[in-house]
């Protein structure tokens, strides 16, 4: 059940599933211990899910492959993010651009996106699902607020990050 899949996460830097836990169906999606989460690659289509011979594993991208989601849910990951921030703005930075800022947490079993109900045959593959679990999921906003903290600490420094999503999404930021 989900507690599994959590299990399995909370340990990891990034999302990763064992190849016996992950069936591919269709080339674009995959199938694990909680189901069918539908995440697309949101650049040139093609699964989200990739499988990494040498570890015999799934791993999660949102992007290119070679670019794996980090478990913002791993209580490793948070202090090590804000100090690599920390590391740049010892050395003077001025700030920040975090691209995609609205898609570092995700549903904590990474559940389902729904299918759009407004999809239709001959459009874009990125709209056939709602990307609600996947992209501007609530607790973005601890997470964002907890990189303002780190750019706080420093006088005059800036944070900006590029987000998407319906004006009602992203008017949190």
């Amino acid at each position: 059940g989900p507690e599994d899949i959590f299990g399995v996460f909370g340990t990891c830097w990034y999302y990763r599933l064992d190849a016996y836990k992950c069936v591919k169906k269709g080339g674009d999606v995959c199938f694990a211990v909680a189901g069918e989460n539908r995440y697309p690659v949101i650049f040139g289509g093609g699964p989200a899910w990739t499988f990494d011979e040498q570890s015999g594993q799934y791993y999660l991208h949102s992007f290119r492959s070679a670019q794996p989601d980090l478990n913002w849910r791993n209580p490793e990951v948070v202090p090590a993010m804000h100090n690599v921030l920390r590391f740049w703005l010892d050395r003077g930075v001025d700030g920040f651009r975090i691209d995609v800022v609205n898609m570092v947490m995700k549903h904590p079993v990474l559940a389902d996106n729904p299918p759009n109900p407004r999809w239709r045959e001959g459009m874009p593959d990125l709209g056939r699902f709602l990307q609600v679990n996947n992209r501007n999921y609530p607790d973005v906003f601890d997470a964002v607020r907890g990189m303002r903290r780190v750019i706080d600490e420093y006088e005059g420094r800036m944070l900006v990050g590029e987000v998407y999503g319906r004006a009602e999404e992203v008017a949190g930021y």
